[in-house]
């Protein structure tokens, strides 16, 4: 964990394993210049995680580091291109730093994401399985800067978040992750369209690809009881319903996994 906040340190504790934890500084000199007027670069994290798991896996003698990023993460973000907002989290940059420690380092350790053979959608399914984890998971980037870590029901990540799992949890359950409704937000129009690809670009954010946020919500408005919320309601006025059941079926044969992490995975999706 670098820089752990609560929710790490809750996750690591429900989750019942170890963990080592890093201490992550900024140079005083990057200070220094925004003070002068210089702008931030955007810091690409993930790789950042790499290397420093890397050293840690080598200091304490382990074989992989094994990371949770998905097949969508390769989906870029401006359509047409393969401008991608986080290089670092595709499968091209998975084999590249393989390819890097190889050339440049004496060392069997092999980098690879578990879940990059499946979806967010499906990553969604299996989640959905673990309610321990409810009440302590986050992935919001503006509730992050706070100490707490709330979710701030505004962002793309937070409403992608909430659009993802509402085809398998209840709306009570979500509500009692998020603290409302984020369908109820007519405020979220301009997100949510960006988020199903009824706008030019897609959110430069972690989320998932367009025809997921379309089939998730396809399956909550055929499946809803009673009046829609605002944002199902807008969508199911204005576009065709899309839902796909074998999406959950799922496998990108673009991974890494060896045999016996492929087994693992294979196995928790095997019920569907």
């Amino acid at each position: 964990m670098i820089n752990p906040r609560s929710a790490h340190i809750d996750t690591i504790k429900t989750a019942k394993v170890d963990s080592i934890q890093i201490i992550r500084k900024l140079d005083g000199n990057l200070l220094e210049l925004n003070s002068q007027g210089f702008l931030n670069g955007h810091t690409p994290f993930s790789s950042l995680v790499s290397f420093i798991s890397l050293l840690i896996a080598y200091l304490t003698n382990k074989k992989y580091i094994i990371l949770s990023n998905e097949a969508s993460a390769n989906e870029s973000n401006i359509e047409g291109t393969k401008i991608n907002h986080q290089y670092s989290k595709t499968y091209e940059y998975e084999n590249d730093f393989n390819n890097y420690v190889k050339e440049n380092f004496k060392v069997d350790i092999y980098y690879f994401s578990l879940l990059r053979p499946i979806s967010e959608y499906q990553i969604a399914y299996l989640f959905s399985k673990n309610k321990d984890y409810y009440k302590v998971f986050k992935s919001c980037n503006v509730g992050s800067k706070k100490e707490n870590w709330p979710w701030c029901c505004s962002c793309a990540k937070c409403l992608f978040v909430y659009i993802i799992l509402s085809p398998f949890l209840e709306e009570k359950e979500l509500i009692n992750i998020f603290g409302e409704n984020l369908f109820n937000k007519e405020e979220l129009l301009d997100i949510f369209l960006e988020l199903c690809g009824k706008k030019e670009n897609k959110p430069f954010e972690c989320v998932g690809t367009y025809e997921e946020v379309n089939n998730a919500i396809s399956v909550v408005i055929n499946n809803y009881k009673g009046n829609l919320p605002y944002l199902l309601k807008y969508y199911k006025d204005n576009y065709e319903l899309h839902s796909n059941p074998n999406i959950l079926r799922r496998w990108n044969n673009e991974n890494n996994l060896p045999e016996y992490f492929e087994k693992i995975l294979r196995g928790n999706l095997d019920d569907k």
